[in-house]
């Protein structure tokens, strides 16, 4: 079985990471929500770029589009971005 570790933090600094922590979501949201949308789904982009998931899966493969993973775990979402996917729609034909 595992052993724990516990550890002591000062109240100043725990909430000190605890702010780093909500300024990282912070961000990460503004990347994947509002106008200034700079992160896309997958759904998006096969929405979009009126593909299929296979032809998605193969351009992310050969490297025509970059997957951009949000997380380190695997299963972690992945997003594209929009800038990549502005590029590829004047490239595709509708």
């Amino acid at each position: 079985m595992d052993k724990i570790n516990v550890i002591t933090i000062p109240a100043d600094e725990w909430d000190e990471v605890k702010n780093g922590i909500g300024k990282i979501l912070e961000a990460l949201r503004s990347l994947t929500t509002g106008e200034a949308k700079t992160l896309l789904t997958s759904r998006e982009v096969l929405n979009r770029l009126k593909i299929g998931r296979t032809t998605l899966n193969r351009w992310i493969l050969n490297g025509t589009l970059e997957a951009v993973r949000l997380g380190t775990q695997k299963g972690s979402k992945i997003y594209f971005r929009s800038a990549d996917i502005e590029r590829l729609e004047t490239n595709t034909p509708a």
